[in-house]
């Protein structure tokens, strides 16, 4: 199934704005300062405590960006948090240095998606290889780019179905484990 990204900013904030009240539903909200490249700041993470993940959105204004940062350590008893992944998206068109994307099947439906490119603090450098073979319960998708080029990202889950929060959960999930694996191997 190829799959193609949404480019419009109407509809990515519409597939942004969904993922985010689907996320924020049945939650325990609370306020904690946040970490995220260049510092850190006080904002709301929505926490579900069943699939053991928060979940904040856009807790710092980027001009080209929106912001979903994720995160496994549990809200209720820190203070401070910082997120196991970001699957942040365009605004507007594409940008591949994003890692995350919102993607259209053929039959009409949207998919969070992920490149599965890996930010381990205390590493050298992002990581795209090994994580796709290491993610289990994370379906994969063909995307067609508007140059012609097609590559693979994984698909966290359709943005409008009922397990969505337990799809995005077992992927929050799979990156801390698989952090975790590769800090004790570089250990």
């Amino acid at each position: 199934m190829a799959l193609q990204p949404l480019k419009e900013e109407a509809e990515i904030r519409r597939a942004f704005h969904l993922v985010r009240n689907h996320l924020i539903d049945d939650t325990r909200a609370y306020v904690r300062k946040v970490g995220y490249q260049g510092g850190n700041v006080e904002t709301p993470v929505f926490s579900h405590p069943h699939e053991h993940f928060w979940v904040c959105f856009n807790p710092v204004d980027y001009p080209s960006e929106l912001l979903g940062q994720y995160g496994v350590l549990d809200p209720a008893t820190r203070k401070r948090l910082h997120a196991t992944v970001e699957i942040n998206s365009p605004k507007t068109g594409i940008n591949r240095m994003t890692a995350g994307a919102f993607l259209r099947s053929r039959g009409g439906e949207v998919f969070l998606a992920h490149s599965g490119r890996v930010t381990i603090t205390g590493l050298r450098a992002a990581t795209k290889g090994g994580f796709g073979d290491f993610c289990v319960g994370v379906d994969r998708g063909i995307v067609s780019w508007p140059n012609g080029k097609e590559s693979q990202m994984l698909l966290i889950g359709r943005i409008d179905e009922e397990g969505f929060p337990q799809r995005v959960a077992t992927f929050v999930h799979e990156i801390a484990r698989f952090k975790g694996v590769k800090k004790n191997a570089e250990a």
